[in-house]
């Protein structure tokens, strides 16, 4: 179960709360080379939400109220593409806004909890994804994942500020007041182009990097590549690490609320060169020295279409110093069944 926060303000959560379906904006609509570029990592914000995640709202600061968390929702559907306006008549959550997905009310509370009482709670050291909330990420991200640790927190001050809460809202009830009948459910517009080149064939290698990201969050959220990654129970995309730098998945597993180990997975959809090696790095030493008790408990990961010989041989000499190991794992898209071949180096 992922834990998600999708960015709204006071007139887009009113639509999306009236019918029970979150949205977040397509930068593919724009004019210019680094549309379709900006609608693929739009996209992998949402890749892998399955139904019965959780979702929050933060609702940004308005003239009627500061920044709040508004919960707690369950997605109830797969991400799809709509370009209908939400529901007849609806203004704010139309073309521009096509990339969806179904939720219901799990709890309603009517108080929103303002999001500096997150900050001050004496529990803030549990906060470090939601740190995403802040800041300049918000002007890159309209959808972020968030630890189960911190949605728990975020569900127990809005039980804090709530003591009687109200009954659920009944969104199929609403949306037959308000004349939606039906859901124009499209797949999601991931572009699955392979870069190919007449002189040097490269079957299998996608154009784009997020493409391949949300590939993976989608396997990965269905329980694929166990094999390859082990028993992990979380997996969150486009961590945010400080200094405007990210790290594009990490797999996490849990034991009775006390983690056994991250994975930090850098992704290249083509050459894996000592750029991404050293980015692997700087990761795996941030969330050592942040977020884990000892060093057993992280563990790098490298995943390209090939590698160059440089990332080859700097991990065979940490291999043969007894130095942390970083594994590298070939990816192949394969057309035929529109899915990841994964294989250790």
């Amino acid at each position: 179960m992922r834990n998600l926060v999708f960015f709204v303000n006071d007139s887009s959560w009113a639509e999306h709360n009236t019918v029970g379906i979150a949205a977040i904006n397509d930068p593919g609509g724009a004019a210019g080379p680094q549309a379709n570029s900006g609608r693929q990592k739009a996209i992998a914000e949402i890749a892998g939400i399955t139904p019965g995640d959780r979702i929050f709202f933060r609702l940004g600061r308005s003239a009627e109220h500061p920044t709040q968390i508004v919960g707690v929702y369950r997605a109830t559907s797969e991400p799809f593409f709509d370009t209908n306006p939400l529901f007849p008549g609806a203004h704010k959550v139309g073309q521009k806004l096509p990339l969806r997905v179904e939720f219901d009310c799990l709890r309603n509370y009517p108080n929103p909890v303002d999001i500096e009482h997150l900050w001050l709670s004496k529990e803030r050291g549990s906060l470090w994804t939601i740190q995403q909330a802040r800041g300049d990420v918000i002007g890159r991200h309209a959808c972020v994942s968030i630890t189960t640790e911190e949605a728990d927190l975020i569900i127990r001050l809005l039980e804090a500020n709530n003591p009687l809460s109200a009954a659920p809202v009944n969104y199929e009830a609403q949306r037959v007041a308000v004349g939606l009948m039906s859901i124009n459910k499209n797949s999601l517009p991931i572009d699955l182009t392979e870069n190919s080149r007449p002189r040097n064939p490269t079957q299998g290698r996608l154009h784009y990097e997020a493409s391949l990201e949300s590939l993976l969050m989608q396997e990965l959220c269905h329980g694929l590549h166990r094999d390859l990654f082990g028993d992990f129970t979380e997996v969150i995309p486009f961590v945010s690490t400080g200094a405007q730098t990210e790290l594009d998945v990490l797999l996490s597993k849990y034991d009775g609320g006390k983690l056994l180990w991250h994975q930090v997975i850098e992704l290249k959809a083509h050459t894996f060169s000592e750029e991404e090696l050293r980015k692997v790095i700087d990761y795996e030493k941030w969330i050592l020295n942040t977020r884990c008790e000892n060093v057993l408990q992280v563990h790098s990961v490298g995943i390209g279409y090939d590698f160059a010989d440089e990332v080859i041989a700097f991990v065979q000499d940490r291999k043969k110093y007894k130095d942390r190991p970083i594994r590298l794992i070939r990816y192949r898209y394969d057309a035929a069944t529109q899915r990841l071949r994964l294989e250790a180096e």
